[in-house]
Order: C-alpha cells, then structure tokens, then sequence
C-alpha cells in the first residue's frame, strides 16, 4: 500500500513494520541553493522529522543574474547538471535528520567547466510516523524477553 504517495508500508512475518512517513502539517516544500566553493549547504528538520527531496542538482540552470552571479571570465552554460548529482545528494540526505553536502567539484565532478555552478536542492521535513510504533514493539520484544527469563527461573 503506498502511504501519501511517498512510501509502502511492510509487512514482516512478525507483523506489520509501520515506516509510514507523512508530511509535517502546513509544511510545503523548501528550496535551498548554495553557490559553488562557498562551504557545505546544511539541511536540517526538526526533532522526529526526516528529510525527503523530490528535486536536487548540481550545475547551473538559470543565468548568472538570477542565482550565483559570476565574474565575466566565467561562461554563461545554463544547460549544466551533474550527471549524479540527485543520487549523491540523496544518499547523504534522504530520510536523514540533517545532512551536509558539499559544493565543490572534487565531490560531484565538473559537469561543466569554467561555469559557475550551484548546489539546489528541494526538500520535505517528514514526520517519522514508524518511530513510535518501532519504539512500542521494542519495548514489547523487551517485555518477553524479561517474561523468558522468569518463566525459565521459574523451571
């Protein structure tokens, strides 16, 4: 069954594993861009949330004016992305707390040189619905562990 359009919930032999995740409440998508060779661009959502991203790159899309202007030496290629750029951005940020990633080169690559790029990235905070109900089932799989061991005292 696909929950909100964004995951499955699973069912294991033990039962149902909730891993249902739900977008926090009034909360729509956020956009973040960082200019290239300017530090890490920081993600974070709070407590009991996760960070889902529909949309990332690393390039340049848009003309100089409008994101990340750039000295004259540089070219104007808004027809510039990363080839991996989505996928290196999600395996270190999707349903993570927070996460940092990096704008330079030596990390994605140089999809187009001597064009000033920029890391953009669109992101959900999603609440963790499955914490609590991974955290009661614990506790429960506690609780027959200790009913184990006294009934084994008890023999």
């Amino acid at each position: 069954m696909v929950y909100n359009g964004l995951l499955s919930i699973f069912s294991s032999s033990r039962g149902t594993l909730f891993l249902s995740f739900l977008f926090l409440p009034g909360a729509g998508p956020t956009v973040v861009t960082k200019c290239e060779g300017t530090g890490h661009l920081e993600i974070t959502c709070p407590a009991g949330s996760l960070i889902q991203i529909p949309r990332a790159f690393y390039g340049r899309k848009e003309p100089d004016s409008a994101v990340c202007p750039y000295h004259r030496d540089h070219n104007n290629d808004i027809n510039c992305e990363g080839a991996n750029s989505k996928q290196l951005i999600r395996s270190l940020c999707n349903w993570q707390n927070s996460c940092s990633v990096p704008t330079t080169n030596n990390f994605f690559g140089d999809p187009c040189v001597n064009t000033y790029k920029y890391v953009q990235i669109q992101y959900n905070c999603v609440r963790d619905e499955g914490k609590r109900e991974r955290e009661r089932e614990r506790e429960r799989e506690r609780e027959r562990e200790r009913f184990t061991m006294f009934a084994n005292l008890l023999m």
